[in-house]
């Protein structure tokens, strides 16, 4: 024969709310987790749509080449007027 008596109604009672009290806070962390992966969903397409809104280096090169020609062009006529008009 088993020395344990049996349980009485009080802690059934009570580990039937301990144990509510768990699925309560496992129900409330789970929703709470879908809102994380949620969030973490939206900011990774936020993130693609920037990455795709940039231009790449190889892409950029040669816009580069050619604006900073043509500014160079710009700044060679610019000294050459001024030193055109020093000369005079």
């Amino acid at each position: 024969m088993s020395d344990q008596s049996p349980p009485n109604v009080n802690d059934i009672m009570t580990r039937i709310d301990e144990l509510t009290q768990r699925i309560v806070s496992i129900e409330s962390t789970k929703e709470l987790l879908i809102r994380i992966d949620e969030r973490t969903m939206g900011i990774l397409s936020e993130m693609n749509s920037i990455k795709n809104g940039y231009v790449r280096k190889e892409e950029f090169n040669p816009v580069q080449k050619i604006v900073y020609g043509l500014v160079g062009v710009i700044l060679i006529s610019v000294m050459g007027g001024i030193l055109a008009i020093i000369l005079r």
